[in-house]
């Protein structure tokens, strides 16, 4: 065991150097899921998946990301509701999880938990998954429907369900489409927009498209649950459609719906935008992130639960290259790669290895990057300190475990390390014990770091500590050159103490025991042998123990 203290003076962060995998991220406007693709084309998918939505042959909840399936060529992908579709590059159609209303388009009503072929056709070009209904773009220009029908937001001229993908009218220049929970929105290659079925829309409800506004120059339009989004030619951002919340970003909420495309400020520099269940996010041609709407799970990621009414910059970064918006959660990626989720978490729809909200966004890490099998991760509080046991079930070139710690499931500092045992097939178990926790929440994670230098985390684990804690030693110089003044308290005098100090990694560099006698005050110690770094030091005396740390020179 190895108990590694941390002061106030020095923190130790972690860069996810090698957690630079994600090459797009997709989540739905309605549902708890979410699929995305690493940069080397493989499918990973985690959330809720009672229905098996995640594809992954199961209908556990995953609060991880899970590899699905084994190919490595997906063109799109879009969740939502309880179920997924996918197109592969070879333009074949690929639906998952829930089918009781004919979502998939395999011509059944019955579920499916790994990714089944739609058809034979190997020319579909473009998808979106609605709540419970779809819709997909053929590479002629032609769009189709199927699943729920309920409110007229196929498409076709009616309210049936349809479990296999039918043509909408006539029209071959479709371009782009996206679903909400009512209704659909989409966009022609002649830049016009067009909606139909149940919602805020002029024209609305419609069994059929009815164009919205006369407008020819929309360069992109998103749905979210109950309103949309949609950027010119020119980069200006407009909205339309259920306000309740804010989320259309014009500083008002309530009631203001509105049933035609209106501007928000005069910017002319939007990106790209997607919309959630109630919130809205755009990224600007300078990288930076935008959000406003409903904030009560902390989906738009600023750090607090409060509404925003206008768009309103998240964070100071100017890196975003993408953002996608969930029902009440939220994921941004970065241009390196990197992939960062916010919000509700209820279903592990964070992919952060934890069941409870966030309020800013948190990297999700590369799950799969290293060769180590994850049996289970426990922390325990045990009087005056934090015990942390984990198992793997085996081991491929894996150098050694960091553990980290936080106040908050972010802001991780590093707080120790153990050897890892290289190669194995077999159960082993690691512990550690941190003496020095936290009053009231710890987070811990663990930093898995194979020869090569890659590292993958563990899930989160909190743990409430209530007991008291050790004291702090005060040591001074700091830095320290040669000699290091241990202060000692008016109950050790007279008594044997043992001081130890162990280096950044957990190893003992330097032990003494000494009597200080009646009167002293500190303990001199010559630490001019050891070499430049932080170092941690412990000092006992009976049932006492103070902790505490120093930089040498």
């Amino acid at each position: 065991m190895r108990g590694i203290l941390f002061s106030t003076i020095f923190l130790l962060f972690s860069i996810s150097i090698h957690a630079q995998c994600w090459q797009k991220i997709y989540t739905g406007n309605a549902g708890k899921h979410s699929m995305a693709i690493k940069n080397d084309g493989s499918l990973f998918g985690w959330g809720e998946n009672v229905n098996g939505q995640v594809g992954d042959n199961s209908t556990t909840n995953r609060n991880l990301p899970m590899a699905v399936g084994s190919h490595t060529d997906w063109k799109v992908l879009t969740p939502n509701g309880s179920h997924t579709l996918g197109i592969r590059t070879n333009g074949e159609l690929w639906a998952w999880g829930h089918n009781g209303n004919g979502e998939l388009g395999n011509g059944t009503n019955t579920n499916s938990q790994v990714p089944i072929q739609i058809g034979s056709s190997t020319d579909w070009d473009t998808i979106s998954a609605g709540a419970g209904f779809s819709h997909g773009i053929k590479n002629d220009g032609t769009l189709w429907a199927w699943g729920y029908g309920g409110y007229n937001q196929l498409g076709v001229g009616g309210g049936a369900n349809l479990n296999s993908p039918t043509q909408v009218n006539s029209s071959t220049n479709w371009k782009s489409v996206s679903g909400g929970v009512f209704s659909a929105v989409a966009m022609k290659s002649d830049g016009s927009i067009w909606q139909w079925g149940n919602g805020y829309y002029q024209g609305a409800p419609s069994g059929i498209p009815v164009q919205i506004g006369a407008d020819m120059d929309w360069k992109m339009v998103v749905h979210g649950a109950e309103h949309n989004l949609a950027i010119k030619n020119n980069g200006t951002l407009w909205v339309w459609g259920n306000n309740l919340t804010g989320q259309l970003g014009d500083g008002t909420s309530g009631g203001t719906h509105t049933g035609l495309p209106k501007q928000i400020g005069t910017d002319n520099n939007w990106a790209l935008v997607s919309a959630g269940g109630a919130a809205s996010f755009g990224i600007k041609t300078d990288g930076t992130l935008w959000a406003w709407g409903n904030n009560s799970y902390g989906q738009l990621g600023d750090g607090s639960n409060t509404d925003k009414y206008v768009p309103t910059q998240i964070g100071t970064a100017t890196d975003w290259a993408e953002v996608a918006a969930g029902s009440y959660h939220t994921f941004a990626r970065k241009s390196d790669g990197t992939l960062w989720a916010t919000g509700w978490n209820d279903q592990g729809q964070l992919g952060l290895g934890i069941t409870f909200n966030t309020n800013s966004f948190t990297q999700i890490s590369c799950s799969g990057a290293t060769p180590v099998t994850w049996l289970r991760f426990d922390a325990r509080a045990i009087e005056k300190s934090i015990n942390l046991v984990w198992q793997t079930a085996s081991e491929q070139n894996s150098a050694y475990f960091e553990v980290e710690r936080s106040d908050a499931p972010e802001r991780f500092i590093k707080i120790g390390s153990i050897p890892a045992a290289g190669t194995s097939s077999t159960i082993i178990t690691y512990t550690f014990t941190d003496n020095a926790p936290l009053n009231g929440n710890n987070f811990y994670r663990i930093k898995q770091v194979d020869a090569n230098g890659q590292f993958n985390y563990s899930f989160i684990k909190v743990t409430n500590f209530t007991g008291k804690r050790n004291q702090a030693v005060i040591v001074y110089p700091v830095p320290a050159s040669t000699k290091l003044q241990v202060a000692i308290t008016k109950e050790m005098e007279g008594k044997n103490i043992r001081i130890s100090i162990r280096n950044n990694e957990g190893k003992l560099v330097q032990q003494i025991q000494k009597n200080p006698g009646n009167g002293a005050q500190s303990i001199t110690l010559d630490v001019s042998s050891l070499i430049s770094g932080l170092y941690h030091i412990t000092v006992v005396s009976g049932n006492e123990q103070l902790s505490s740390q120093f930089i040498k020179k």
